[in-house]
Order: C-alpha cells, then structure tokens, then sequence
C-alpha cells in the first residue's frame, strides 16, 4: 500500500508516542472518574467542571493522530516535523495531571507552564514549517495542537489561581468575598494574556487560528458563567468572552478565504472544478 510505505521507518519513536500517550489517556481517565475539580482551592477564575470537557477533545484527536504517524505523509509531519516533541508533551501533561490528582498544586503550576512550553514549541514548528497538504494534516495534526497550545495557556493561569489565589468557597469569604485591588490586577492581566493570545491566532497568519479561537473562547465562557456572584469577575470576563468572538469571526474569514478552497478542491476532485470553472 503506498501511503503506507515507510510504516516500519523510526518505529521506535512511533512505539514511544503511542507508549507515552497511552500513559496519558490512562492519567487523564483516572483524573476524571475521579472528579477534575479534587478538592482544590477554588479561586475567582477557577473553571467550572463542564470546561474540562476539552481534554477529551484533544484525547480523541490525539488517538487520530497516533494512526496516521504510520502513514508517508503521517510520518513527514509528526516524526520528521514534530520529533520528540510529541511524547515530550504527553509526558509532560501526564505528570501535570499526576501532581492534580494528589492535590499538589505548586508543582501542578511548575509543569503546567512546562508543558505550555512544549506545546507552544511545537506550534511554532507547525506553524513556520509545515503547511497541510491535506484534510487529515489540519484535522489529525494541526488541529489538536492549536487546541492543546490554547488550553495549555488557560491551564497556567487556572494553576496559578489555584496555587496562590484565595479560596472564595471558603464560608469565611463567599458572604463577603470581594477582590481588592491587587486581585483584580491579576484577574485583568490574566484576561488580557487570553486575549493577547486569542488576537494573536486570528492576526498572526492571514487564514488565523479558528479552533485556538474558539477553544479560548470556550474557557473565557466557562469562567464567565461561574463568576462565583462575584460582579467584577462576571464583568470582566463576559467583555472578555465579547472581544473573543470578535477575533473568532475574523479568523472563521480568513479561514473561509484562504482554507476552505483548498479543502474544497479536494473533496469534490480538480477536474470536477476545472470543469464548472470552463461552464
């Protein structure tokens, strides 16, 4: 079979993300069924439980991905392109989550920006060097990566919340709680930083980043419906939630532009093109 040609080529780093993410998935379910909220500290911009719901997202994206590294083109973006990266995220997400499930949340934060680290390198590599060639390079390669590198920016500020932030579920604050002022910096400048990086996948390339959009949108919404009653916090994140679907729009654009021809031309076939262009 001819896309499976070079299917027994690096197989030892095949093995190795296939290995490494199974430890991932295994880490991620154990999180689950145990509940993704543990028993942390639940601070101002602390995400409501449905807004995990992306890990399983990139979860089944990533099981995609492992399938189509045995094939030609699979092989020239995720073993040529990606490398070692690749496991190096699932190692570094399986231990963030190992540190979650005991509850040990400094080092939860040290290896949520580890692994944003990881992933914003890989981006990048994406992003300068590989251009899709076809629907199951965007869907099965780029695709979980904008993904994951925007969830993994959300995770930061989550972690970091969760670390040093105060508990307003505490019966002591949740009566009264309201951030003062060095609170509400931190809040504001961690909104900003979502949205710097929203802005950034719809100007940085002329086609944007529609999924990272809409994922960090997806967040800004979580942390907009919880709010914990507390008005500054709802404010803030639902103008939050406003200007990100601004930067949705123009990336759904430039997707409609510069992508959607290119997917089109292959799912309805060159000639069939070429001869409505000639009619």
């Amino acid at each position: 079979m001819e896309g499976f040609a070079h299917v027994k080529q690096n197989i030892l780093l095949k093995l190795i993300n296939a290995i490494f993410f199974l430890a991932f998935l295994a880490t991620d379910i154990f999180c689950i069924a145990n509940g993704v909220q543990g028993d942390r500290n639940q601070s101002a911009l602390a995400a409501p439980s449905m807004t995990f719901g992306v890990w399983v997202l990139i979860l089944i994206l990533f099981i995609g991905t492992l399938v189509y590294q045995w094939t030609d083109r699979g092989k020239k973006v995720i073993i040529d392109g990606l490398g070692w990266r690749l496991p190096i995220i699932f190692l570094l997400n399986t231990t963030y989550l190992h540190f979650w499930i005991h509850s040990n949340w400094f080092a939860v934060f040290m290896f949520a920006i580890f692994a944003n680290v990881a992933v914003a390198n890989a981006y990048y590599i994406l992003k300068t060097e590989d251009r899709p060639e076809n629907i199951y390079d965007e869907l099965l390669v780029h695709t979980p990566i904008s993904i994951l590198h925007a969830w993994s920016t959300f995770l930061v500020i989550d972690s970091a919340f969760t670390a040093f932030g105060e508990n307003v579920t505490d019966s002591a604050l949740h009566d009264v709680f309201d951030p003062n002022s060095w609170n509400k910096f931190y809040i504001v400048i961690s909104l900003l930083s979502l949205e710097l990086v929203s802005a950034g996948y719809a100007l940085a390339t002329s086609e944007g980043d529609l999924v990272g959009n809409v994922t960090i949108t997806w967040v800004l919404y979580g942390l907009a419906c919880r709010g914990w009653y507390i008005p500054f916090v709802e404010r803030a994140t639902w103008w939050a939630v406003r200007a990100s679907v601004v930067f949705i729009a123009k990336s759904a654009h430039g997707y409609y532009l510069n992508k959607y021809p290119f997917y089109k031309r292959q799912l309805i076939g060159g000639e069939i093109l070429r001869s409505s262009e000639e009619i």
